[in-house]
């Protein structure tokens, strides 16, 4: 019998443990370009770093298995990265008497988190993302843990309790899963989350996990809803930022964020909105910003935000919108310069009040659409405007006086088949007044 089997066939029989040798010609990193160390064969990373302080460290190399003890008993660094390893378990126990801000393991094969990982570890932040994890057991051991990032991996479903033993989580990023329904009690025990991120998920519905939710920010984008429900923000009065860009959504009915407290940023974009109700958005007193960008919408209905001072940024972008009505925006008053864009939609007539009563414009862009003319009298009201952006109509000609016409400190007109008796007036009187783009130009 050959030495090599000999060996094998007494260790099988004597149950003597195969070699649990962690790293193997791994190499660690202080910085992007600073070698900390090589470790030719060890079992312990602790015994390969200095005695001082260190910021972060990354690892590099292959590192199948994360055995008991890999990452134990250390406590001079803040943050450690573990990148591209080839990883595919961590045993119980790899962590023990660790005492990081933050760990995280990017780009590796982890199919699977078994509970007792991180028992006895102190952690702010864990991120195992760009994994393959399907399975994961509740947390425990984590009672400082403020940021969980569990994003691109291919978990379906998540245990009901499997965050109760993180009583000061802040932030959950689920984003890039296959999740289509959450369990209704997982967050029960979360009274400190503010953030939770969903995006790129295959949610039908809104999940109905919130009750008395303190969440400040909930990202919905890039899932497979195609309705809301009146009153499905009733248990989500906190939230201030909504992310809903990219589902299916057809419709806004009343009810939905009508006389909302807090919101302040709304995200609708990249939706298919045909009809949104005369009250959506009726009595929402933070709200600053909402996006309508690329739906279907094919008007403008001045009965919106009644009641919602606050709101000067306006994206209507990519919209089918075709006519701006007498004081389409008469429900738009707030004391900052309001920030609107219909580029992208098929405006052809715009009636000679439609802003009557806006005095400060950042940004009115009207470009891409199919306006023939425009008008001094059209601004008659506004005493402030930055930018007027009217690139890629079919403008022939400016009427009216040309001061009023351009009254903004830079107007694009740049795309337009302007006659050349128009062109010139323009050209003779611009002079030293405000900047005009007749010719292709950057504004910004």
């Amino acid at each position: 019998m050959r030495l090599e089997a000999f060996l094998l066939t007494f260790g099988l029989i004597s149950g003597a443990k195969p070699s649990e040798t962690t790293f193997e010609n791994v190499t660690i990193w202080k910085s992007a370009e600073e070698e900390l160390a090589v470790i030719v064969s060890s079992n312990s990373l602790k015994q390969h770093l200095p005695n001082t302080s260190l910021d972060l460290i990354a690892i590099t190399g292959e590192i199948p298995i994360l055995y008991e003890n890999s990452l134990s008993n250390i406590s001079n660094v803040e943050q450690i990265y573990f990148h591209e390893n080839e990883l595919t378990e961590i045993k119980p126990g790899a962590f023990k008497n660790l005492t990081l801000e933050a760990l995280e393991v990017f780009y590796s094969n982890l199919t699977t988190l078994k509970s007792g990982i991180f028992c006895n570890v102190s952690l702010e932040k864990l991120e195992i993302s760009y994994n393959f994890l399907s399975k994961i057991e509740p947390f425990g051991g984590l009672t400082g843990l403020r940021v969980l990032s569990l994003s691109h991996n291919n978990l379906e479903d998540l245990e009901a309790h499997l965050l109760d033993k993180l009583p000061e989580l802040q932030v959950l990023d689920l984003s890039y899963n296959r999740i289509s329904v959450l369990h209704p009690k997982l967050l029960n025990n979360q009274c400190k989350l503010k953030t939770l991120l969903l995006r790129k998920n295959k949610f039908w519905h809104f999940p109905n996990i919130f009750e008395n939710s303190s969440l400040e920010l909930l990202e919905l984008s890039s899932n497979l809803m195609s309705k809301l429900p009146e009153g499905v923000l009733d248990n989500l009065q906190n939230v201030s930022r909504l992310f809903l860009s990219f589902n299916h959504l057809e419709s806004i009915p009343s009810n939905v964020f009508t006389g909302h407290p807090n919101i302040k940023e709304l995200d609708l974009s990249n939706n298919r909105i045909t009809t949104i109700a005369s009250d959506a958005f009726d009595n929402m007193p933070q709200l600053v910003n909402i996006k309508f960008t690329s739906n279907k919408l094919a008007k403008y209905d001045p009965n919106w935000f009644h009641r919602t001072p606050n709101l000067y940024q306006l994206n209507l972008a990519n919209n089918q919108i075709g006519d701006l009505p007498e004081e389409v925006f008469r429900n738009l008053y707030s004391d900052k310069k309001q920030w609107i864009s219909l580029s992208g939609n098929k405006i052809k007539t715009i009636s000679p009040n439609a802003f009557r009563g806006f005095k400060r414009f950042d940004t009115l862009n009207l470009s891409f659409n199919e306006l023939e003319s425009w008008d001094g009298s059209l601004l008659a009201d506004t005493e402030v405007i930055f930018y007027l952006n009217l690139l890629h109509n079919k403008i022939k000609c400016v009427g009216g006086d040309l001061d009023q016409a351009f009254k903004a400190n830079f107007t694009y007109l740049g795309m337009n088949p302007l006659a050349p008796r128009c062109l010139q007036k323009i050209l003779d009187w611009r002079g030293d007044k405000h900047v005009v783009c007749t010719a292709p130009c950057l504004l910004y």
